[in-house]
């Protein structure tokens, strides 16, 4: 993990409240099944969220 990761930041907050938010060690070897992707749309266009309307 990067020293800047979100990962990073759980390890030192959980290290500061043992018991309290989870023990991130048990991710670190399975960092692919343990993220997703994602994505943000940003729109006026309401085609993208109403299936069956056509495209302008």
């Amino acid at each position: 993990m990067t020293r800047r990761s979100p990962a990073r930041l759980w390890e030192t907050l959980a290290a500061e409240q043992p018991g309290r938010l989870g023990d991130p060690s048990v991710f670190k070897s399975l960092i692919t099944d343990a993220t997703w992707p994602s994505f943000t749309v940003t729109t006026k266009e309401p085609t993208f969220f109403e299936p069956g309307l056509p495209a302008r």
